[in-house]
């Protein structure tokens, strides 16, 4: 347990352990310091005093230079005029005065000849002297002559003795100095670092002896303070430890417990040692229970190889995750996404797994959604496709058969045509749900209150029942109107009502409800299968019943075309196709949520109409037949049979008719000067690289105000459809279509065409 500092700024304390421990350390660390301090002083001050005796000779030198080359400056100017004159007894004066310069060595004068005047002391003297020569000038007849020389010798005695006289007090001085800084540096060292750093020493060894705890202090904000600060800090570290290692487990309890994802720790054997409430949660069971439970046994059977492989890989020291399905018990089967780290001891040696789980459930349930809508997408393609050629073939079947009972005389052989006409009539109405469910028909959407809607087909619906079948009707008031085709909606209506009295042979009750549906966020609705449904106001139509259900087998495919549980002769299997197709088409989402045993119900949402938005006028379905009179038609068809049928049509309502099998060799007859055709009627889809749009646009560039009617074995999608208005070609005929609906097209596009032309001409 630590024990509280004691007071006193600057001052180091162990506590009263100083008296049991030795001070040799202290010594050691004395001499230490004083073996590193002493040298270092040492050459540091004899590298001064060097320093300071060179100055000191310098600054010297350098004055008995000055004063020298002041002395021979003055005396050669006194010299000047005693030697112009020649007056050997004043130069004799003069150099006996210089005489008493106590540096003099010697002095000479020489004349312009370099003939010795006059001299004093050694004048040829060598060694460490100062020896200065200068002329002797003077001033005659305004010219300035050199008339002679003065030579100087100086010593330098004086010098030295200034020097070593200087020396030996700086020795002195410096020498006291150096065992002032020793001691100092000794005194000073021991205080604030030997006694503290051997205070620290007899704490830390004590601390280590009998694990108690004494903190030392030390207040100075040094280097040492700093050791200190950290030596004290370890020390209540250490005591912080077990608190925070109690706190860190009780913050980590909570934080696991709490959540969003389960957490397990799962021993080598795979049984659960430890469970988060939300792991316990998504497997469905109590945190208890979960104790020493093999997590192998709520792994769903379909789940257990990719666990056990999991598992495996997890021991080797591989982290991974997988999808795996669990029997969660009431909560039914879910997926749940199992992240899994290997688990260590202290040793190294392999534990078990630390497992995260994660409910991935609604994410599997929208990618199975993506999936199917995408298979549904593509099979509608398909049955778009062949959608279309079969419909080029029922236009010939229907369109020679058409023409053949108008010329057969014999009843019963018009009989046998107008059966097979029928028959083929049949085969349109196939072809048309085949597009119906690849979303590929022509729709007439019309703003429609769906409670009167089904107000008006009720009394159908309940007669298409057996008698032992209850029809229950509910709508709510105040209901939204909504866009759609008002006969494709009650055909998928009739379908739905159909299909649920097939699935309940013994009887049951059918309950057909309306009313308002708002989804706030898109995605996908609480129930049912089917596509995702995007955020907005819908109208809700629920078709249920209380029927035989449909297995999980049968859910997956429960929208294909040609698919049915029915026996044979019982059904197309394209009733639930057909609804799919018209309410994806307009919009809308369908939904079907069925159980084997307990019943089937099928919703519909379609997208609420705009306010104010007005109702369409209602499609004429027959129309008189209108003959031509004499017009050109230029015909362009990629299919010879229905070529030469359509041929054979506008042949007999009175037109005349060139035949092109492309978009190119249509443009190429447009080029001959006497060929203008009245009107073109083309295939939207063609051979050859030009479809029949740019066809007739590059007609159009030729005849301006030609007139252009289109055919199609299915709907034109809306870059085409876009294309189409800017043509002015509203009406599409739709194949297999009747020599009626042929000449009603061409009568209406020609009569526009005609009435443009009046109005041109106003």
């Amino acid at each position: 347990m630590s024990r509280k500092p004691p007071p006193g700024g600057g001052k180091v304390t162990g506590n009263g352990v100083g008296k049991s421990a030795s001070v040799s350390p202290v010594l050691s660390l004395r001499t230490k310091l004083l073996a590193v301090y002493l040298p270092i002083v040492g050459i540091t001050l004899l590298v001064f005093f060097a320093a300071l005796e060179t100055v000191n000779y310098r600054n010297l030198s350098t004055e008995l230079h000055s004063r020298l080359e002041k002395f021979v400056t003055v005396q050669a100017s006194a010299l000047s005029s005693p030697l112009w004159n020649y007056d050997i007894a004043s130069i004799d004066a003069i150099l006996t005065a210089m005489s008493r310069e106590q540096d003099l060595l010697g002095a000479v004068v020489y004349d312009q000849d370099g003939k010795i005047l006059s001299s004093i002391g050694p004048v040829g003297a060598s060694g460490d002297h100062l020896l200065r020569e200068v002329p002797i000038r003077y001033m005659a007849f305004g010219e300035d002559k050199e008339i002679g020389r003065l030579k100087v010798i100086f010593r330098k005695d004086r010098v030295w003795r200034q020097v070593m006289e200087r020396l030996i007090f700086d020795a002195l001085i410096l020498l006291l100095l150096a065992f002032v800084i020793a001691g100092v540096t000794l005194i000073v060292s021991h205080r604030i670092i030997g006694v503290p750093l051997s205070r620290l020493r007899e704490s830390i060894e004590l601390a280590k002896s009998r694990n108690v705890r004494v903190p030392v202090r030390w207040e100075a904000r040094d280097e040492l303070g700093a050791v200190v600060q950290a030596y004290n800090e370890m020390l209540q570290s250490q005591e912080k430890a077990e608190r925070a290692l109690q706190e860190s487990e009780r913050r980590y309890r909570g934080i696991v417990e709490t959540a969003l994802e389960g957490v397990l720790q799962i021993d080598r054997q795979g049984r659960v040692r430890y469970a988060n409430v939300r792991a316990a949660a998504l497997l469905g069971k109590d945190p208890e229970a979960l104790q020493g439970f093999d997590l192998a046994d709520a792994v769903d059977e379909d789940s257990r190889e990719e666990y056990g492989a999991l598992f495996r890989d997890g021991a080797s020291g591989m982290r991974r995750r997988a999808e795996i399905r669990f029997d969660c018990g009431e909560a039914g089967k879910r997926w749940i996404l199992v992240s899994v780290n290997p688990n260590y001891t202290a040793d190294g040696s392999f534990a078990g797994l630390l497992a995260m789980l994660s409910d991935i459930t609604d994410r599997k349930e929208r990618e199975e959604r993506l999936r199917e809508s995408q298979r549904m997408e593509a099979i509608g393609k398909l049955t778009g496709g062949i959608a279309h050629d079969f419909n080029n073939l029922l236009a010939v079947i229907m369109g020679n058969l058409e023409l053949l009972v108008e010329r057969l005389g014999s009843p019963e052989q018009s009989r046998l045509a107008k059966r097979a006409l029928h028959a083929a009539e049949r085969g349109a109405m196939l072809t048309q749900r085949l597009l119906a469910f690849s979303r590929r028909q022509a729709l007439h959407p019309e703003t429609v209150d769906m409670n009167e809607l089904v107000r008006n087909v009720a009394d159908l619906l309940n007669r298409s029942l057996s008698e032992n079948i209850d029809f229950d009707l509910r709508m709510e008031e105040d209901l939204w109107r909504c866009r759609v085709d008002p006969a494709q909606m009650e055909n998928a209506l009739l379908n739905l009502v159909l299909n649920a009295r097939d699935a309940m042979p013994d009887g049951g009750t059918v309950c057909v409800s309306v009313g308002n549906f708002r989804f706030q966020e898109t995605g996908s609705v609480p129930h049912g299968h089917g596509d995702m449904l995007p955020a907005g106001d819908y109208v809700r139509l629920v078709v249920s019943d209380n029927g035989c259900g449909m297995s999980e087998q049968v859910m997956e495919r429960v929208f294909e075309p040609f698919y049915t549980t029915k026996s044979v002769g019982k059904g197309t299997g394209l009733g639930l196709s057909m609804v799919y197709g018209f309410v994806r088409q307009s919009g809308g989402a369908i939904y079907v949520d069925s159980t084997l045993g307990e019943g089937t119900t099928v919703t519909i949402y379609l997208p609420r109409a705009m306010q104010g938005e007005a109702p369409c006028a209602p499609r004429k379905d027959t129309a008189p037949l209108w003959l031509g009179n004499g017009e050109l038609v230029l015909l362009v068809e990629d299919d010879a049979s229905v070529r030469e049928l359509t041929r054979s049509q506008l042949v007999a309502l009175g037109y005349r008719v060139v035949e092109a099998s492309e978009g190119q060799e249509a443009i190429d007859l447009c080029a001959y000067p006497d060929m203008q055709p009245d009107l073109v009627l083309a295939d939207i889809i063609l051979r050859g690289g030009i479809d029949g749009i740019e066809t007739a646009e590059r007609i159009r560039e030729i005849y301006p105000d030609v007139a252009v009617a289109f055919m199609s074995g299915r709907k034109p999608d809306e870059e085409k459809l876009s294309r189409l208005s800017r043509l002015g070609a509203t009406d599409i005929l739709s194949k297999p279509f009747r020599k009626r609906d042929l000449a009603a097209a061409l009568h209406h596009t020609l009569n526009r065409r005609d009435e443009r032309r009046r109005a041109d001409n106003i």
